[in-house]
């Protein structure tokens, strides 16, 4: 299930996403289904997909499974602007990582920023329940109710993109992707899983 909340702490209603955008990799949407079925031609195996709703501050969280714990992660995206301009992202399985903060850094690729646990302890199937609190450069990760990175990004969060990031050459499918209303929004996708 999606909570939201907007930086001053109060409860913003959910909404479905009414819009979905492929960023990179190939996506097929239907209804509240987003599946990820793997790589276009990239070199890296990367999936993104942003939803029509802003988010710069406040809370975001999303639940996620993987159906095998190495070379695949699934998380969630924002401060997306544009193909070319950085982002970020929150991943279960990144960068041989139970879960990792990374930024994208265009002309260089992925640069983790922060990590913790190894992913070969992630559980396949397992439901993991990731959350993210931002409030202006202060970044705060919990999963499963245990916060597990504080962090301070070294820039603003340029851009308001807010979507899901998977990595694999793999389909995923991302049930029921909401976001919620008004200044603070997030996805909702109850899972997003893979088989290699």
């Amino acid at each position: 299930m999606l909570e939201t909340t907007n930086g001053n702490g109060s409860h913003l209603p959910d909404k479905v996403a009414a819009s979905w955008v492929d960023i990179a990799g190939l996506w097929s949407f239907n209804g509240q289904v987003a599946e990820y079925q793997g790589p276009d031609q990239q070199q890296v195996p990367i999936g993104l997909a942003v939803c029509e709703v802003p988010f710069r501050d406040g809370k975001a969280a999303t639940t996620l499974s993987l159906s095998k714990n190495e070379h695949t992660a699934a998380g969630i995206l924002f401060g997306y602007h544009s193909v070319d301009s950085g982002y970020f992202t929150v991943a279960i399985g990144a960068h041989d990582r139970k879960l990792a903060l990374s930024e994208y850094v265009p002309g260089h690729a992925w640069v983790t920023l922060a990590g913790a646990g190894n992913v070969r302890n992630l559980v396949p199937a397992k439901e993991y329940r990731l959350a993210i609190s931002i409030s202006g450069q202060y970044l705060r990760v919990v999963l499963d109710d245990v916060p597990v990175i504080s962090h301070v990004l070294r820039r603003p969060i340029d851009g308001t993109g807010l979507g899901v990031f998977a990595l694999g050459r793999v389909k995923r499918s991302i049930p029921e992707p909401h976001c919620g209303g008004a200044r603070s929004q997030a996805v909702r996708n109850h899972a997003i899983q893979g088989a290699f």
